[in-house]
């Protein structure tokens, strides 16, 4: 057993002037959920023949036999328009008054390939009019360009019925140009506005498309929307527990296709739409080494359907749910009165702790006194059938150099009830002990010292101040630390921690005695003593002079509570202010010296403040 066990208790053409906004992201920790989308690249899946985008034909050879061919559905640009929210592929709208009028469409082109792509799309937008007449030649329109990378944006055919945009990707050459590129998945939104000094009754589109390309094919890919939660975890998923709760998406090739997490200890939801999922059956499961071990009860996590089918063009969901079941709270009855504690330590304070197969504290804290030698604990993490292990400090008393060695041993814990005798104290063999000589200089009657120990392993006697030998664990450190007493000082040299390397040493504990030292201050100069003090004042009125006391000493002052006079004064006063009897060490306090003369005579008067040396006051 280790001796040192801590006891823990984001036309013509004119050129654009395009405004730049990319997407921005950022971690909160809290409960706002917000769906990702992660996009599963085609080339990261092991597709199967009823995945794979094949048409089947039959085709002659020279010898007239008939063989199947597998051929592809055809190529189509990989940069295509992005459905908006409404449906369609842009949206469009329009604000009026009689002086200044806008219109507005918005489009987006869309990465639909594995691989990032340069572009160069002219996006006409068919049949488009303001106010039932071609958008004027004349009109200038800005645009806003959201998404990375950014892209210049110029637009031509102003005048006619069908006018375009042309968004072109950055310029670079050679290998590192993905920054570039539109990455696969991605897209950038380009909203266009067109600014009218009178006013708009009507904006109408035909029609949206991407000049010279091939429409997109239909759907041949699906979507899993995935939502994980936990629910009830606060008090489990908090501090050194790490539920950071991992869940894979598995293809029926069993691929991991995606792998998403919800950290429980910071959110109770996360939410993924998993796109670009080639047709077939997929399974979710929850990766068990992510679920961390609870001694109070399990983590529980169900996935609902475990199994689903992604068709081409639609989105199945999956629910993910992690929860907590706790274990019963199982009651344990430790007793202490069979441990025969001697009893020169019947008034110590014993701590216990019960500790897991692991080795984990489960229960710590546990306190035995006298009066209470017998202690139940309930607690979840006491799980019926299994093994823990009861620790009870030893028993040290180093002046007597009598020691106990700590109680372990091992327990079932039977059911809801179990009651555990502990076993008696067993001495410490002298040859596990070594001796520090202790010497009292200027000894006082009731000054005891106290012993620290760095592992707590032991519950020390508290010993009275004396000199003599005092034995200790050679495996341990101790501090000595002696009781104050008033008007003294104590130190203990060369140190006060004692290991095995002070065996044979001798320890000098000095009580020196302390006294009190008082410094003056008026009118911010202050001084040792104070033996003049000018209080001058015309007849009718009245004067105060404030003397400040501290005291720089190491114990408390006594202060006279009475002022006596070598000469009475008329109109002459000493008043204690804030000073009372005693004054702390470091503490501040005033006296206030009022004259107030009745008749134009000089006077003066000797007092004794606060020390030997008389104050002048005239």
């Amino acid at each position: 057993m280790n001796k040192k066990l801590l006891w823990s208790l984001l036309a013509s053409t004119s050129i654009l002037a395009v405004g730049c906004s990319s997407g921005n992201s950022s971690n909160t920790n809290n409960n706002t959920t917000n769906t990702q989308t992660v996009y599963v690249p085609e080339e990261s899946q092991v597709r199967t023949p009823v995945s794979a985008k094949t048409v089947f034909a039959k085709n002659t050879t020279a010898n007239g036999l008939q063989k199947a061919s597998l051929a592809s559905t055809g190529s189509n640009s990989c940069i295509q328009l992005t459905t908006q929210n409404n449906g369609q592929n842009y949206i469009e709208s329009y604000t009026s008054s009689q002086w200044w009028s806008s219109a507005s469409v918005t489009v987006g082109i869309t990465n639909t390939c594995s691989t990032p792509q340069s572009f160069n799309p002219q996006i006409v937008f068919n049949n488009t009019q303001i106010n039932g007449a071609n958008i004027p030649a004349s009109i200038s329109p800005s645009a806003s360009v959201s998404g990375n990378p950014w892209s210049p944006v110029t637009y031509s055919g102003g005048g006619t019925a069908n006018p375009s945009l042309t968004v072109t990707s950055p310029s670079c050459t050679g290998s590192g140009c993905s920054w570039a590129q539109l990455a696969p998945g991605a897209a950038l939104t380009i909203q266009t506005s067109f600014g009218l000094s009178s006013a708009i009754n009507s904006f109408t589109i035909g029609s949206v498309e991407i000049a010279g390309s091939t429409p997109p094919p239909p759907p041949t890919t699906g979507t899993l929307a995935l939502n994980l939660s936990a629910s009830g975890l606060n008090s489990v998923c908090s501090g050194a527990t790490n539920c950071n709760f991992q869940v894979n998406v598995i293809s029926q090739s069993n691929q991991v296709v995606a792998t998403e997490y919800l950290n429980a200890n910071t959110s109770s939801t996360a939410n993924y739409n998993i796109v670009n999922l080639a047709p077939g059956n997929y399974s979710v499961n929850v990766v068990a080494s992510s679920i961390p071990s609870v001694t109070t009860g399990t983590i529980t996590s169900n996935v609902s359907p475990a199994t689903t089918n992604i068709t081409a063009g639609s989105t199945s969901t999956s629910n993910v749910s992690f929860g907590f079941t706790s274990n019963p709270i199982n009651q344990v009855t430790l007793d202490l009165n069979t441990a025969n504690i001697p009893a020169q330590f019947t008034n110590n304070t014993v701590y216990a702790q019960i500790l897991n197969s692991a080795g984990a504290t489960v229960v710590g804290g546990i306190q035995f006194t006298k009066s209470a030698l017998a202690q139940t604990v309930s607690s979840a993490a006491l799980v019926s059938g299994q093994t823990y292990t009861l620790q009870v400090q030893g028993l040290a008393d180093p002046k007597s150099g009598v020691y106990y060695s700590p109680i372990i041993e091992s327990f079932v814990v039977n059911g809801s009830s179990t009651t555990v005798v502990a076993n008696a104290y067993q001495a410490v063999p002298n040859n596990k002990l070594y001796t520090v000589n202790l010497a009292v200089q200027n000894p006082q009657a009731a000054q005891t010292i106290a012993y620290g120990s760095d592992t707590n392993y032991y519950s020390y006697a508290v010993d009275s101040a004396s000199s003599g030998s005092y034995t200790f664990l050679s495996n341990d450190t101790i501090t000595l630390t002696p009781s104050a007493v008033a008007g003294y000082s104590s130190s203990l040299s060369p140190t006060n921690t004692l290991t095995s390397a002070n065996a044979g040493q001798t320890v000098t504990l000095v009580n020196a005695q302390a006294t009190s030292t008082l410094q003056y201050c008026v009118d911010s100069l202050c001084q040792a003593q104070l033996t003049t003090l000018n209080v001058a004042a015309n007849v009718g009125e009245t004067n105060t002079q404030t003397i400040f006391v501290q005291n720089l000493g190491s114990v408390a002052a006594t202060l006279p509570t009475t002022v006596s006079y070598s000469a009475a004064v008329s109109g002459l006063s000493v008043a204690p202010g804030s000073c009372g009897s005693s004054l702390a060490p470091n503490a501040i306090c005033s006296l206030n010296v009022t004259y107030a003369p009745t008749a134009a005579t000089a006077k003066s008067s000797t007092t004794m403040i606060y020390d030997s040396a008389p104050l002048l006051i005239s």
